[in-house]
């Protein structure tokens, strides 16, 4: 799966027999399915981003790996359960068996799995533009599931730092970033001042909300 720049579409390729593919690209906007034939200009470059662990731009969302390996198949045993003698391993069977399962979960979901195989970095999922922390996926019943903001990834939200220059012009200059998404720590600094007691604000916007902090430097 790949995703185009401007966040209007994807491409889904699938894989008939193991040998034959066919490419399809999916409309976000209408959710209208088409044809393709090969894979688009944008899919290539798309890959070489889309199978990072974190999202682009919101490194603070990230999926886990659990890794978990059981018995499948224990030994066989011949005659001693069955009628009291001694209990002698199925020369059949003389070991057991076990496989290996990994799963990949982004915030308690699903997003891959694999059992006896080696997981392919993007395979099952693709993540959307920089900073959308939006996420395409395959399920386990083969839909494509399509996540994004607020619905399943409430939590992560652009931001932007601004310092009122109005009342007090150099008073407070921002040390950190001033744009970005999720969590950070805001910097800044005070300007020396030798006259009496002055006030400064800095606002907080981002998601249809805003807050104002106070600076008073005396």
């Amino acid at each position: 799966m790949s995703w185009s720049p401007d966040n209007a579409y994807i491409h889904v390729r699938t894989v008939e027999d193991r040998s034959a593919l066919h490419d399809y690209i999916v409309s976000l906007e209408d959710r209208e399915v088409s044809l393709a034939f090969g894979e688009p200009a944008w899919g290539s470059a798309y890959w070489a981003r889309k199978s990072d662990l974190a999202a682009p731009g919101v490194t603070s969302l990230r999926m886990e790996i659990t890794e978990s390996n059981r018995r499948t198949r224990p030994a066989p045993f011949g005659g001693g359960f069955a009628n009291g003698g001694a209990q002698t391993p199925d020369v059949k069977n003389p070991v057991d068996a076990y496989e290996s399962e990994i799963t990949l979960r982004l915030l308690g979901v699903e997003i891959g799995n694999w059992i006896n195989g080696a997981p392919m970095a993007g395979e099952t999922f693709g993540w959307g533009p920089d900073g959308s922390a939006a996420l395409v996926f395959v399920d386990r019943t083969g839909r494509l599931v399509f996540q994004r903001q607020p619905d399943s990834l409430a939590g992560v939200r652009p931001w932007n730092l601004a310092v009122d220059q109005s009342a007090l012009p150099g008073m407070l200059t921002i040390s950190s970033a001033t744009s970005g998404t999720g969590n950070t720590t805001m910097g800044f600094r005070v300007a020396g001042f030798t006259g009496g007691s002055r006030t400064g604000t800095i606002r907080v916007s981002g998601g249809g909300v805003s807050a104002v902090y106070t600076v008073i430097q005396q």
